[in-house]
């Protein structure tokens, strides 16, 4: 199984007065959450299926529940600020969701993730919100309600992870899309203060100026804690697993034709791969996934992290509809 990390680091050189207080994931430009232990299938980057006035995002998170589960669970960790106010209900949870029925409760229990871990409910958990989904087949906003208070012994500022059931207390394999997270203040932002730089494409972190719209094993495409530090001081990059197709690839698309210039003449990449020497196609398409260039690199180095570049040719930097990337890792191949 050939798993890449990718930096991504695509660089380009020369409602009702109770509202959640702090977007946690919209699965674009917004991604403060890490996400560890699933019972069912989550895919945090789809295409979204139903784009409307409520969610026009073009991309969504998917989330297959596990019907073996009666409390299938989805864990988001991000060490939040007081949430006295979401106990009082002064401040409310929201989120997008696409539901294939309404009148399913989806619950979110708020924790302390290291005293919750391994220990019989209810310890290490905070306290439980619950919102009932209004609308099947289409996209609309939950509101989370508090519902009860559960281990007295987590104070409300030593909460470290917001816990999501689907269909809660049931044995359903139902398929949801959400999106627009909103839950309490974390309690620190890296990213506060930090304006977009566009000529970062996506690094996982700050930057994230392109939405990955599709891949051959998207289940595995994701945002993660970086795993080995040495030669990437990021605190988080991309992983991904490669699949036995021959021309498995990565598609994303940026948020308005890409600003190259004459100066643009060349694009970066970090990666880490498992087992170098490794061809890497970057491809510069128009919306339609019509080539405008196709560039090739090759990784040198296995299991550490090094910088691909990929030279544009003079004549790219001045087309003016380059609006989707394609990454081929290891193309031709049947390697996973």
């Amino acid at each position: 199984m050939k798993k890449v990390y990718l930096s991504f680091l695509i660089a380009l050189f020369a409602a009702s007065g109770s509202y959640a207080q702090q977007m946690w994931d919209n699965f674009e430009d917004t991604r403060k959450a890490t996400y560890g232990f699933i019972n069912g299938v989550f895919i945090p980057y789809t295409q979204n299926p139903a784009p409307n006035g409520i969610n026009a995002s073009q991309v969504v998170a998917t989330y297959v529940r596990n019907p073996a589960e009666q409390f299938d669970v989805l864990i988001a960790l991000g060490e939040m600020a007081d949430v006295s106010d979401y106990v009082s209900g002064a401040k409310q949870m929201t989120m997008d969701v696409w539901s294939p029925a309404a009148g399913i409760t989806i619950q979110i229990t708020l924790e302390n993730a290291a005293a919750a871990d391994g220990a019989p409910f209810p310890t290490g958990r905070h306290s439980i919100y619950q919102a009932t989904t209004q609308v099947a087949g289409n996209w609309h906003t939950v509101t989370f309600n508090f519902t009860e208070l559960l281990d007295g012994g987590v104070a409300n500022d030593d909460v470290t992870s917001l816990v999501l059931l689907f269909n809660v207390d049931s044995f359903t394999d139902d398929t949801y899309f959400w999106d627009n997270l909103n839950g309490p203040e974390l309690a620190s932002d890296p990213c506060e203060g930090i304006a977009t730089n566009e000529a970062v494409l996506q690094d996982y972190e700050c930057q994230q100026n392109i939405n990955h719209i599709a891949a051959t094993n998207i289940a595995t495409l994701r945002r993660v804690q970086n795993p080995d530090q040495n030669g990437n001081e990021s605190s988080f990059v991309g992983t991904y697993v490669r699949s036995a197709a021959a021309d498995d690839n990565i598609v994303s698309r940026t948020d308005g034709p890409l600003q190259l210039t004459p100066e643009s003449t060349t694009i970066t990449m970090d990666i880490w791969d498992p087992t170098a020497p490794t061809n890497v196609i970057f491809s510069l398409q128009n919306i339609n996934g019509d080539v405008i260039q196709e560039m090739v690199a090759s990784t040198t180095n296995s299991s550490t992290w090094e910088t691909l570049t990929f030279d544009v040719a003079p004549d790219v930097t001045s087309a003016p509809d380059i609006e989707q990337i394609t990454i081929l890792i290891d193309p031709g191949s049947a390697v996973t």
